[in-house]
């Protein structure tokens, strides 16, 4: 029988973060997806630079890379293949932070910064999915935030970023938040914006629920 090729919404469909997207947002990211391809060792993201998109990878593996908080020297954090999104932390964030490197030639379909956030917006399931949870690089950003500091680093930060993003949890909150109530036996720090006189970066003070 000759292969069927799938359509951009049914590749779409079967990326983890788009799942449980209704048919009609997952279509709208299909209509503006258009197809771009890496060679071997092309940046696909660099951290100095806000993404203009999202990409998706359909083809191939990439590295996502972080660079150590010390030496400033590059760590690959995540090996990325098939369904990965790439370009969403920083979009959420605001913060370039996002290095990405294609280890082998990629085809990935990418759609522009702006459908995505729209549907985010409106969107339970993305945000469910996307935005309430700490991507590893997020965690690993952070901590060396906290870490950099200090005259040694004890253990593995790429082992350590990776425990973190499965068990983060994230708090995203209405600007001009007051600090919220948060546990205590967890270390907060703000990602992105100012809470107060809290920039991101900055760990927050304990402030144990009532």
């Amino acid at each position: 029988m000759p292969e069927t090729k799938l359509s951009t919404r049914d590749i779409l469909s079967e990326v983890p973060a788009f799942r449980r997207l209704p048919d009609p947002q997952l279509q709208q990211l299909a209509d503006k997806a258009l197809p771009l391809r890496y060679r071997i060792g092309q940046p696909m993201l660099r951290r100095e630079t806000l993404p203009h998109q999202i990409a998706v990878i359909v083809e191939g593996q990439a590295r996502l890379i972080g660079y150590d908080p010390q030496s400033h020297s590059p760590i690959t954090l995540k090996r990325l293949n098939r369904g990965e999104l790439l370009g969403a932390t920083g979009l959420l964030r605001g913060i370039p932070c996002e290095t990405a490197i294609a280890s082998t030639e990629v085809t990935c379909l990418t759609i522009p910064a702006q459908t995505f956030l729209s549907v985010l917006r409106h969107s339970s399931a993305l945000q469910a999915t996307v935005r309430d949870r700490c991507s590893v690089t997020e965690a690993f950003e952070l901590m060396g935030y906290i870490l950099q500091n200090q005259a040694e680093v004890s253990g593995d930060l790429r082992e350590l970023a990776n425990q973190i993003s499965d068990s983060a949890d994230v708090r995203v909150l209405p600007p001009g938040s007051g600090l919220p109530g948060l546990s205590a036996d967890r270390i907060w720090v703000v990602s992105s914006g100012t809470l107060g006189e809290y920039k991101a970066g900055d760990p927050l003070p304990d402030n144990p629920e009532a």
